[in-house]
């Protein structure tokens, strides 16, 4: 749509999982290493990354995390503390079960990683997800944020709440340092597909390592993801081009289509799916006046 425009996208989910990794370094070495220094291989797409290569100097984390995922995958590395991390954090038993069934470490949050599996694995109820303790995120949560952040932001403009600086968990200020030629970078982000993972689709958006310098952005050649990973991230490639070709065709049915091909919803009867994707296209109605089809 946009061939020119130089854009990425910023995702800080794998850094979590190399926290985790250099807290499994920790327990099974002792040795204490920074998130920075424990390199890795993402690949896949937003919030469905996994990393299939991750060392610390000439160690292999990979087996470390084996044994730190068999140590903790019953109660998570949380233990029961996990309940104090309401409304977006987990024990992170998800992704340790995920890697002892598939080999390949999950890398991004648990409640992020059932929205793209099969609704039996880990969302079926709330038992379910109880059972394998994480949260889910309510709007209501989110409507909390807006509103407390706009009222936020009015106090400041009228000059009763002084602005607060602080770090956000990203990497947004080192990367426009790094374009700027002050300090190169290596990092994950989105980007379209030219190579650096083998076996999805060119053009398509995907997560892999990039390479920032002065004037230059250009992603790391991941190779091929792994069997389990490759499945169900096609999927959703092919849904994220439905998707695309509802807007490029202003034709919602390709939209339509995609929701009842998604893994979550699947188990659903497509009578059920209609009627939620006509609630849906009902509340945003007076933004898709120029979709012709629903």
């Amino acid at each position: 749509v946009f061939p020119n425009i130089k854009a990425f996208g910023n995702c800080h989910e794998v850094f979590h999982v190399q926290d985790i990794l250099k807290r499994a370094l920790k327990e099974e070495t002792g040795i204490e290493a920074s998130r920075q220094e424990i390199s890795i291989n993402p690949i896949g797409i937003n919030h469905f990354t996994w990393i299939n290569y991750a060392s610390y100097k000439d160690i292999d984390l990979m087996p470390i995390y084996e044994k730190f995922a068999k140590k903790y995958q019953k109660e998570g590395i949380a233990g029961d503390d996990w309940v104090n991390y309401y409304p977006f954090g987990s024990a992170e038993r998800v992704k340790l079960d995920l890697f002892l069934k598939y080999g390949v470490i999950a890398a991004a949050g648990d409640r992020h990683l059932v929205e793209f599996l099969p609704h039996h694995w880990y969302t079926k109820d709330v038992e379910t997800i109880k059972h394998w303790r994480y949260f889910l995120t309510p709007v209501s949560h989110r409507k909390n944020i807006k509103s407390n952040g706009n009222l936020s932001a009015l106090n400041i403009i009228k000059g009763s709440e002084k602005l607060k600086i602080h770090p956000s968990g990203e990497e947004g200020i080192m990367q426009i340092k790094a374009i700027l030629g002050l300090s190169p970078l290596v990092t994950n982000v989105n980007m379209p597909n030219r190579g650096q993972i083998s076996n999805l689709p060119l053009g398509h958006v995907v997560e892999t390592n990039a390479v920032f310098r002065k004037d230059d952005v250009r992603p790391i050649h991941a190779g091929n993801m792994p069997d389990f990973p490759h499945q169900m991230t096609l999927r959703h490639v092919k849904n994220h081009q439905l998707l695309i070709k509802a807007f490029d065709e202003k034709d919602l049915s390709y939209a339509r289509l995609a929701l009842k091909m998604d893994p979550s919803v699947e188990h659903l009867d497509h009578q059920i799916i209609d009627q939620m994707f006509d609630e849906i296209i009902e509340k945003i109605k007076p933004y898709v006046t120029y979709y012709h089809k629903v």
